[in-house]
């Protein structure tokens, strides 16, 4: 597939795909800074089926006003980790039926004093790990996405994550349709441990 956009050479764009492969999402950025644009479009078209022809993508996002990365989407909701007035990091809804920015709808709002969100992760379908910054150690919290099954109107956080002591969290990793989650752990006293996490039985 060939994108191009003669107004704006200097663009760059990535492609992939949503979770359940119904979505083919675009996302462009240019330069080092941290925003960029979303577009998507819809399998069910031929073009997109095919990779055949002119591909009709919905400009989701079409501004550089902030960071935006796909988490997961449920039906027309699409879930978004992102910086948009919120330098300290959220989670956002964007109804793709109404895509307008006075519909958009935080449903994990920046966290408050010092604390700073540094990435969120999708595990168990819609359980999403958000690591965050507080008081120079990490902290991992798990959050309940809102979905078809559960009808939540926003997110639910369902528990901290417990850790060794003050550290650094390096990564989260899991595949997003499995139950486990995994992360690694370093400190001043330990040189790095690694975890695994089974939401199926609450169990670390």
């Amino acid at each position: 597939m060939v994108y191009t956009n003669p107004e704006a050479p200097d663009e760059i764009c990535d492609i992939d795909t949503t979770y359940d492969y119904k979505y083919l999402v675009m996302t462009i950025s240019k330069g080092t800074e941290s925003k960029n644009k979303v577009y998507i479009a819809n399998f069910t078209d031929p073009a997109v089926k095919m990779l055949k022809g002119e591909i009709k993508f919905q400009k989701l996002i079409d501004e550089y006003i902030g960071a935006f990365s796909l988490l997961q989407t449920s039906g027309s909701k699409f879930y978004f980790d992102t910086n948009f007035n919120a330098p300290r990091g959220k989670v956002i809804e964007i109804d793709i039926n109404k895509p307008q920015q006075k519909f958009w709808r935080d449903i994990i709002s920046e966290p408050k004093g010092t604390e700073v969100a540094q990435g969120s992760h999708v595990v168990n379908n819609y359980t999403l790990i958000v690591k965050y910054m507080k008081d120079v150690s990490d902290v991992l919290r798990a959050w309940q996405l809102p979905n078809e099954s559960n009808k939540l109107s926003e997110a639910k956080m369902m528990f901290e994550i417990p850790l060794p002591g003050v550290g650094s969290v390096k990564r989260v990793t899991g595949r997003y349709n499995e139950s486990m989650a995994y992360f690694d752990f370093a400190s001043f006293t330990n040189p790095g441990c690694f975890f695994g996490l089974d939401f199926a039985e609450n169990s670390l």
